[in-house]
């Protein structure tokens, strides 16, 4: 159902300036295993007649009642070109043309609408809010002063799903709402229209990026140069690298001459022989052979005779 239209003002840069716990949202109750929050609402208060802080918007015109558009949600900022930071484009209608959302305002001949949400948020049909609904999930969520007055004190970590601590109480979802910040421009605007509002909008995660040029054809000529290069140059490596080990291999089959003046080479003993070779300058000594035992002459010996029985050699003394 259409309501009444209500601009805020321009839109035309990308907002940047919102406190840091505007994308975080507040648990505000639990019920059937799901809980429920809300973002850009830094305290649970829902008595207030303004449901979202105004910081977590981008500035309006001075002089724009925002409480009861915000309520309504039939505000809009126009011309809007930018989603602010954060948020991305999640449903688009153009006036006189099929879109994939209706929204709470008249659109006018010409114009083109867009919702702005969070990541992973989308527009319903019909509500002027961004939702998401998750069974598995995990994000940080902050928590408020006790007297309800907008100020964060924590913030803490919700996983889905989970158990509530000390009861059987199993959490299987969360289901969370974010303000939708709506953005209208004229495709083709009438004359009296201002110039600023014909600039066609950047709406972030929409509109496809531009294909990417094709090489010129002096960056083709240079890839085909530099390749051949780097094939020629492998090539000659290879014929380097094959010619030296040609040439180290025939200088292994080469057996080198003796210097002249040197010593000749040690020989080893060949285990045949009972003959020893020392070198020595200029010749070898041969050293002899082990000779036949010698007996000693019977008279350097004093043979004892026990029992009449001769029993020379058994012990032998020197004199």
């Amino acid at each position: 159902m259409s309501q009444t239209r209500a601009i805020l003002g321009p839109l035309t840069t990308i907002f940047e300036q919102a406190p840091d716990w505007c994308d975080k949202p507040v648990i505000y109750g639990r019920e059937s295993g799901t809980l429920y929050g809300n973002l850009a609402q830094p305290c649970a208060n829902f008595e207030n007649e303004l449901p979202y802080d105004p910081s977590c918007w981008p500035p309006t015109t001075s002089g724009v009642a925002t409480t009861e558009a915000q309520m309504n949600r039939a505000a809009f900022y126009s011309p809007g070109l930018y989603c602010p930071s954060g948020l991305v484009t999640a449903c688009v209608s153009t006036e006189g043309v099929e879109g994939n959302y209706s929204f709470r305002f008249p659109l006018e001949s010409g114009e083109t609408a867009a919702g702005c949400c969070p990541v992973n948020y989308q527009c319903p049909t019909d509500h002027g809010m961004c939702s998401s609904h998750a069974s598995k999930a995990s994000f940080l969520a902050v928590d408020c002063d006790s007297d309800g007055s907008i100020t964060v004190v924590d913030t803490y970590h919700v996983v889905i799903p989970t158990t509530v601590s000390g009861r059987s109480t199993v959490i299987s979802a969360v289901e969370l709402q974010a303000p939708m910040i709506q953005l209208v421009w004229r495709s083709d605007p009438p004359a009296t229209t201002a110039a600023s509002s014909t600039v066609p909008p950047v709406l972030p995660s929409y509109n496809p990026a531009p294909p990417s040029p094709g090489l010129s054809t002096g960056a083709k000529a240079g890839i085909g140069v530099a390749s051949c290069s780097v094939v020629l140059s492998v090539i000659g490596f290879a014929c380097c690298f094959l010619l030296g080990n040609r040439r180290r291999m025939r200088d292994r089959l080469v057996t080198p001459a003796a210097p002249t003046g040197e010593a000749s080479p040690f020989e080893l003993p060949d285990p045949r022989s009972n003959r020893y070779e020392l070198e020595s300058p200029g010749s070898l000594q041969a050293l002899a052979g082990p000779k036949t035992p010698s007996e000693l002459p019977l008279e350097n010996l004093n043979v004892y005779n026990h029992d009449d029985r001769s029993r020379a050699g058994e012990l032998v003394e020197l004199e």
